[in-house]
């Protein structure tokens, strides 16, 4: 997932004399901002995120405002392609066990497994995120467990995070 999660903007950078238009919001102590509600500091990338949801190490890179929709898809896209692959893959099991293929026939059966095992993984983790979505919720907030002010109605939601087309909602778009 290229593309910056959404960086806090330049006017909520603390300013001398301070801007009353920002009075009231939390500063953040390392990047001199004023935080907007649901941006976060990331460690990794160094600043502050809006809609922060967390650092990703598999797409190196935040899941933010910019990124949630890609991210979400490329959370549910992988699972799929695990279904897919040890869907057409398990015709060669039958191969498999009626020939003595040796050494490929070990191989197979164990990366097959694995690709198994990883789907479901995902599977599990991409609907616990479907479900955050549809309460537009990000996963600091799940942890944190406190009431849910962001929560417009499932349909919202996802209207918010994929935008007002609907057949666009799979393809990996501008909302």
């Amino acid at each position: 997932v290229h593309g910056h999660p959404g960086r806090v903007p330049d006017a909520y950078r603390v300013r001398d004399p301070p801007d009353p238009s920002y009075a009231g919001l939390p500063v953040c102590a390392k990047c001199n901002v004023h935080k907007p509600p649901r941006a976060h500091h990331c460690s990794v990338c160094g600043e502050c995120i809006l809609m922060f949801d967390h650092h990703c190490p598999w797409i190196n890179n935040c899941v933010g405002q910019h990124t949630r929709k890609y991210f979400s898809l490329f959370i549910g896209y992988v699972p799929l392609a695990a279904v897919c692959i040890c869907g057409t893959a398990s015709s060669r099991f039958t191969l498999f066990r009626n020939a003595s293929e040796g050494h490929a026939g070990v191989n197979f059966t164990l990366m097959y497994i694995i690709v198994a095992i990883f789907g479901a993984v995902l599977l599990i983790f991409s609907g616990m995120h479907l479900w955050m979505l549809s309460n537009n919720q990000t996963t600091l907030e799940q942890i944190a467990g406190t009431r849910n002010p962001f929560d417009r109605g499932c349909k919202d939601n996802w209207l918010e995070l994929c935008g007002p087309i609907v057949w666009q909602w799979p393809l990996p778009v501008a909302p």
